[in-house]
């Protein structure tokens, strides 16, 4: 039996069967019923490997691709920041969000009250204002986000109090406090009449201050390897993706129209990949109607299979958008029913399989 009869027979099993696609063992049975062929366990299986539609509802069941990649250690305080927005606050004055800056380094923090309607542009003010004038500009930031759903609209004073406590404590990462790392030495926490710490001099403070920095390597270090030690027990290393690839984009965070994510693809694409940001990190050629940044997480992705038993074919065509509003192309209507009162049409539609056919009330054809 052949490769062209494999496929028709296939297909023709996955349509008779009510649209619905069974693993390797039931269709193989199914099969076994009316044909052998040697080798047809195999080919059956590698056929359905393949099925662009068993992959689309198919959830991975291994770890996440991707082993941790630590960020290189920053060889001085504030050449590399992590900054992260800390949105969905009450209300408290006119704010109702944080901005947090981190400098990975020394770990000491600065907290800026702000809006989470902030524009780039405000948020270039405040970085001058607030970073820049203290610590100048970094050779790089690592952007963040994340929201709250504590109620106290009292933040917004308690803020300096909040940013004092975490500089002044001890950071797991360094060992040391942001205080200490970033100034050589421990704030005042009380009122003292006298004050009779001797002035060091000026040698032995820069002194000081390279020890303390190459601990904090050192300690840094040794934080983001026991780090990867326990993310990678729950991970594995990813295929060796290369530009021109295809690959799937799985369904984490997307929202889509369909009105039950149990019944919705668990799979987008497939995808070609366009560039390689990192080692696990690639951007993704998206259609226009997917409004989303095109760069995602190796975890997110899943290899395209291509098999000889399925043929070239080519990936759904993306919905044509017109007005902000996502059109799809009829290719044939195949039925007609009379639902609550209304007419409807079962569509198959173009470009995708019979998995995806649909019924449509007729006013919005």
């Amino acid at each position: 039996m052949g490769y062209r009869s494999i496929r028709t027979y296939c297909m023709f099993l996955q349509e008779s069967a009510g649209s619905k696609n069974f693993g390797v063992n039931k269709t193989i049975e199914l099969i076994s019923r009316d044909f052998w062929w040697p080798q047809m366990w195999k080919e059956v299986k590698e056929y359905i490997r393949t099925c662009d539609t068993c992959n689309r509802s198919k959830v991975p069941r291994h770890k996440p691709h991707g082993l941790l990649q630590p960020l290189p250690i920053p060889k001085r305080p504030w050449a590399s920041l992590s900054m992260d927005f800390i949105t969905n606050l009450p209300k408290s004055d006119k704010y109702d969000a944080i901005l947090v800056i981190v400098d990975r380094f020394t770990k000491m923090a600065h907290f800026i009250p702000t809006t989470k309607a902030i524009t780039g542009a405000a948020t270039a003010r405040l970085f001058l204002r607030y970073i820049f004038r203290l610590h100048g500009f970094p050779d790089d930031i690592q952007y963040l986000h994340c929201t709250s759903n504590y109620h106290q609209n009292d933040w917004f004073e308690l803020l300096p109090f909040v940013e004092f406590a975490y500089n002044n404590s001890v950071h797991a990462s360094t060992k040391e406090t942001p205080f200490l790392a970033n100034y050589g030495q421990h704030p005042r926490m009380d009122i003292q009449l006298s004050n009779h710490v001797k002035n060091p001099a000026a040698r032995d403070k820069a002194q000081y201050l390279m020890d303390i920095h190459k601990e904090l390597k050192e300690e840094i270090h040794k934080s983001q390897e026991q780090y990867k030690y326990y993310a990678d027990q729950h991970r594995v290393q990813n295929p060796s993706y290369q530009i021109g690839d295809k690959v799937w984009l799985l369904r984490n965070n997307l929202q889509t129209s369909r009105p039950c994510a149990k019944l919705d693809h668990q799979r987008f694409g497939p995808f070609t990949i366009m560039a390689k940001i990192n080692p696990v990190t690639f951007k993704l050629q998206l259609p226009s109607t997917m409004r989303i940044h095109p760069i995602f997480h190796v975890s997110l992705l899943e290899p395209y299979q291509i098999s000889p038993l399925r043929g070239d074919r080519p990936s759904p065509s993306p919905p044509i958008e017109i007005e902000d509003h996502e059109e799809f192309e009829v290719e044939h209507v195949l039925d007609s029913r009379i639902s609550r009162g209304r007419l409807e049409y079962l569509i198959h539609w173009k470009g995708y399989d019979i998995s995806d056919r649909t019924w449509e009330p007729a006013k919005k054809l």
